[in-house]
């Protein structure tokens, strides 16, 4: 028997049973019968309580680690040295700049202030095998190393690929 048709059930046998419809049970019936109509002499047996069915959910193993966090939660750990998790939505190098920064924003695009950045400056850029932006764009990846921030909002500086990780 279905959910619904349990449910239906004793939704119906409540009304029946409230609405005095039933009469009482003579003695040596299983239980209440039903009106006076020729179904009065079936009786209504209870209906099992229903039982939600509950199917093991597998819990995603950490991608970045036990210890992790996530991109948006980076703003409450400035100052501790952590591993921070997020989609890099979009990246610059801004090589015109001074000191030539790369940055992949992670969350949220710049320049949205609840964004997390990642900082990798141009002394540093060739520790990379390929340019950052190229790289990590569209990519989820770990990041590790002390949390900043830089115009109220969080960022880690990296200066090798080794801080910096992809995940599926």
């Amino acid at each position: 028997m279905g959910l619904r048709t349990i449910l239906m059930a004793t939704t119906l046998l409540g009304v029946l049973l409230l609405g005095g419809a039933c009469e009482e049970r003579k003695e040596g019936e299983a239980g209440p019968t039903v009106g006076k109509s020729p179904m009065a002499a079936a009786t209504i047996a209870p209906s099992p309580t229903p039982r939600a069915e509950v199917s093991p959910v597998a819990t995603p193993a950490p991608r970045c680690g036990d210890n992790a966090i996530s991109w948006s939660n980076a703003s409450t750990h400035v100052g501790e040295r952590v591993t921070v998790e997020g989609p890099v939505v979009s990246t610059k190098y801004a090589s015109s700049s001074r000191g030539e920064p790369t940055f992949l924003n992670i969350g949220k695009p710049y320049p949205d202030p609840d964004r997390f950045t990642v900082v990798i400056w141009g002394e540093n850029r060739s520790n990379f095998p390929e340019s950052p932006e190229d790289a990590y764009e569209g990519k989820n990846i770990c990041v590790s190393g002390l949390i900043e921030t830089y115009q109220g909002s969080p960022q880690i500086i990296v200066d090798s690929p080794s801080d910096i990780r992809t995940v599926e």
